[in-house]
């Protein structure tokens, strides 16, 4: 099973990871944030990661710099103390029995973080689309789950424990620790001459599934 050990996190607690692709088969994969051996739910026990010396992470960022999208069809979990997990690809991210596993706030977003004195402050949304099919997105074990991209395609079952919201169009989203603070703050307008999506949230196939909340 894939494990990643965690860049070390900064003094705001954020661990900034980067990678040129990140797919996760249905195996599942780890985030590890533990600095001593733990046990997962997936991946049995796994040993301590050596980059947290300083202290775990509260915020996993995952940013992908690819022109291919993220295919997600198993679970992340995060071994060790729970974590904010975000997966950031400008090129899309497609979920078909995806999830989170040790995550009280999960983000899928094509947009660009933007990190300001070492905090991550936005997500600058220019294009990318995040699909949901299959088996769809399980996060019924956390409690915010939020999806910010150019468009969204959500044809089968997403679960969230309290909350999920979805946010499309070509917007600068403001994060703040607290998930009820998610807001648009700048629409990134298209001009006449790009090609506008025709539908910018399409669920027509929905499954079982939450109540979803869009922004």
């Amino acid at each position: 099973m894939p494990q990643v050990n965690i860049q070390t996190p900064n003094e705001q607690g954020l661990s900034h990871n980067k990678y040129s692709k990140f797919d996760v088969d249905t195996k599942g994969a780890i985030l590890n944030n533990s600095r001593t051996n733990v046990q997962t739910q997936q991946g049995g026990w796994v040993q301590g990661n050596p980059y947290l010396a300083r202290g775990e992470a509260k915020v996993i960022l995952n940013e992908v710099n690819s022109s291919d999208p993220s295919v997600l069809k198993g679970y992340v979990e995060v071994a060790g103390k729970k974590a904010d997990v975000i997966i950031a690809n400008p090129s899309g991210i497609h979920c078909d029995g995806c999830g989170v596993i040790n995550s009280d706030r999960t983000t899928l977003t094509t947009g660009k973080p933007q990190i300001q004195h070492g905090n991550l402050e936005n997500f600058v949304v220019q294009k990318g689309k995040v699909s949901v099919s299959g088996k769809g997105l399980d996060n019924s074990r956390v409690d915010y789950t939020e999806i910010i991209a150019q468009e969204t395609q959500i044809n089968a079952g997403v679960w969230s424990k309290k909350e999920m919201k979805v946010v499309t169009g070509k917007n600068t989203v403001k994060r703040t620790g607290k998930p009820e603070d998610l807001q648009i703050i700048h629409t990134n307008q298209a001009t006449t001459q790009e090609t506008k999506p025709q539908v910018a949230i399409d669920v027509g196939q929905l499954g079982e599934c939450m109540p979803i909340k869009f922004i």
